[in-house]
């Protein structure tokens, strides 16, 4: 005959007091499944980062900011892109401008830069505002604050010439825009 225990299906209750309560169901399993639990959430949050600090090619050493002023354009590949698949007209430049008292002009930039999914909306805009550099550890990249918003730019190579780069969207993607330093500039 088969017998089914009950009593293993109500151990969620307390019996003692006068309303039985019902624990929760973190309560309920056993603590190696929470801890499972915990660290794939750990991971999973942890991956989802803005950039893979430890990459090859990012910035580790402080790059003197004089090396960065000046005007930085879309490098060859990131043109193309934009004209093909972002549907930009390139015949507009785009330009980040950078101070050496620590201002920022952003000339004709495309608008996927800001959509969080880095989707092209053809449209372009430009801004002021102001930049620095910032140690994001391990990495080194450029603060900006533009018209109510702020972000970061990625810094490429321990040595000049430095390129920038703006991770659009996903940074699992791969899509980014390349910016090198236009020559004759200071």
């Amino acid at each position: 005959m088969l017998r089914y225990n009950f009593a293993s299906t109500l151990r969620g209750f307390d019996f003692r007091s006068p309303s039985p309560r019902k624990y929760t169901f973190m309560h309920i399993i056993s603590s190696s499944i929470k801890a499972s639990i915990i660290f794939f959430m750990a991971a999973y949050f942890f991956s989802a980062c803005r950039i893979n600090l430890g990459s090859p090619g990012y910035t580790t050493v402080e790059p003197n900011k004089s090396d960065l002023v000046g005007t930085w354009i879309p490098d060859k590949a990131t043109l193309e892109d934009m004209k093909e698949r972002g549907g930009y007209d390139t015949l507009i430049p785009t330009r980040l401008v950078l101070k050496s008292d620590g201002s920022l002009e952003i000339a004709n930039i495309p608008d996927w830069w800001e959509i969080p999914a880095g989707t092209s909306r053809r449209g372009m805009a430009s801004y002021s505002g102001s930049w620095s550099l910032y140690n994001d550890q391990p990495c080194w990249t450029i603060a900006v604050k533009y018209s109510n918003s702020a972000g970061f730019l990625n810094l490429l190579g321990n040595k000049p010439p430095h390129k920038i780069e703006i991770i659009l969207g996903d940074p699992d993607s791969g899509h980014n825009m390349i910016f090198i330093k236009q020559a004759g500039t200071p």
